[in-house]
């Protein structure tokens, strides 16, 4: 619950001055679109939301906006689904990413708009909000990157897209837990999500690169339930290591 004092931000530095003044519980109400100039970096457990539906946290839409636009460390963060965050980078110049979550009990209800990562998740998480790639042609993409399952963590209801490619390009989950700190600790639950335009293909629905587990046979899984979508290659790919008794489905 977001009970807490109600702070109001109309530019980047207002923002910034927001996020620093608040304490677990506060909320960040933004009342004007918001050109972010670097990495917002959101460190309080608090909700940020727009005043109204249709605020937008977004880039310049230039080759020099910051690589990663939104960087969550604290735990238990949630965005509204009053905001529309879109980053508008025009090169790869790394690994770019609109929102980079490291942390527990992160919701996301806003829209998100990339052009390389939409998502990269570490910890748990609930993704909600509606997700559009607006890259180049011809950039490989992938809506969710998800490097560590820490506690029970879905994607629910996201509407998508996968754009036009003679070669698809589209990854709507892709999945990489390479062992250290990046491990699948629990479930993810994968449920409602629809691809919005299925007469092109994306890439690949759901593909696991890798796979690594403290928990093996206890507890982990990936539930897979009412997704549509038009996939190229088969709909959900394991690659990897992959051990039965470790990673169940249902």
């Amino acid at each position: 619950l977001f009970l807490g004092t109600v702070r109001t931000a109309n530019t980047e530095a207002a923002l910034i001055a927001a996020i620093a003044a608040s304490i677990t519980g506060d909320v960040v109400s933004v009342t004007a679109d918001i050109v972010l100039t670097s990495t917002l970096v959101i460190n309080k457990s608090i909700k940020i939301d727009g005043v109204t539906a249709g605020i937008n946290l977004w880039s310049a839409g230039a080759g020099t906006d910051p690589v990663t636009l939104i960087s969550v460390t604290a735990n238990n963060v949630l965005l509204g689904s009053n905001l529309i965050i879109s980053h508008k980078k025009t090169t790869n110049t790394s690994v770019e990413c609109c929102v980079n979550v490291n942390a527990t009990g992160f919701i996301s209800k806003a829209t998100v708009k990339f052009m390389e990562f939409g998502y990269i998740l570490r910890g748990s998480f609930s993704i909600q909000g509606d997700m559009e790639y607006t890259g180049a042609a011809g950039n490989n993409h992938r809506y969710l990157g998800i490097y560590s399952v820490s506690a029970p963590s879905e994607v629910s209801g996201v509407t998508w897209n996968s754009p036009y490619e003679a070669t698809p390009r589209s990854s709507f989950i892709y999945v990489s837990v390479t062992g250290g700190t990046d491990k699948m600790n629990s479930v993810l639950k994968v449920y409602n999500c629809k691809q919005y335009d299925m007469s092109y293909a994306c890439r690949q629905f759901f593909l696991q690169d890798s796979f690594n587990s403290d928990n093996a046979g206890n507890g982990n899984g990936l539930i897979f339930e009412s997704n549509s979508f038009n996939d190229l290659n088969g709909g959900i790919g394991l690659l990897g290591a992959l051990d039965a008794a470790v990673l169940d489905f249902y």
